[in-house]
């Protein structure tokens, strides 16, 4: 990543378009500007290598207590977030893993399908209510469908004895893709209440 910042010596400067500008036509608001807003960005960069350097430091030194503690247990890794403490408490280190789950469009396509197929037929007895929760769950908001209502719809599965229905709920586990994960680490630490208080590392919240 290049950070351009052209200089007041220079007797010509370009804009974005890559036109040439004689120094003398811009504003003092517009030097300002390309003087200071490198520097800030340059800041920038070097504060998110640390961020970087310091998220890779501290999965490293969690795994290592991770493994220490499946050994001293004698059991196997499992799934899910981690939270370690220090011998009194005072400080918590969680690491959360997020999974991004979305669906394979024919997948989930042929579920709603079965879905509507379902409803179709059964036109008598059916909660008019969870009908509209169901079809509504397949709606896209930005080209994408809300996992957390489709997932949802499978409670429903165990009280509705019906094949369509039921093979609709197997397709839904079937169209689930697990694209990437992401790794977040939260640090605590008690204060003179004994109350935890994060180590905000997320900067738009400082």
């Amino acid at each position: 990543m290049e950070i351009k910042q052209q200089k007041s010596t220079e007797k010509t400067w370009y804009n974005e378009a890559g036109e040439p500008v004689p120094y003398n036509r811009t504003t003092a608001y517009e030097r300002s500007c390309e003087k200071n807003l490198p520097a800030i960005a340059r800041k920038a960069l070097a504060a998110n290598e640390q961020l970087q350097k310091f998220k890779e430091y501290a999965q490293k030194e969690a795994a290592a207590l991770y493994e220490l503690f499946l050994k001293e247990n004698n059991t196997e890794a499992g799934k899910g977030n981690k939270v370690f403490y220090t011998f009194d408490r005072n400080v918590k280190l969680e690491v959360n893993v997020n999974e991004r789950i979305s669906f394979d469009e024919n997948t989930i396509g042929a579920a709603k399908a079965k879905f509507d197929e379902f409803f179709t037929r059964n036109t008598e007895g059916i909660d008019e209510i969870m009908k509209t929760l169901i079809l509504s769950a397949f709606e896209t908001s930005k080209g994408r469908m809300d996992v957390k209502k489709i997932l949802s719809i499978k409670r429903h599965a165990d009280r509705i004895n019906d094949k369509l229905f039921t093979e609709a709920c197997k397709l839904i586990d079937k169209a689930i893709r697990r694209d990437s994960s992401k790794t977040y680490i939260n640090v605590w630490v008690k204060d003179e209440d004994g109350k935890y208080v994060n180590i905000d590392l997320n900067f738009s919240s400082i």
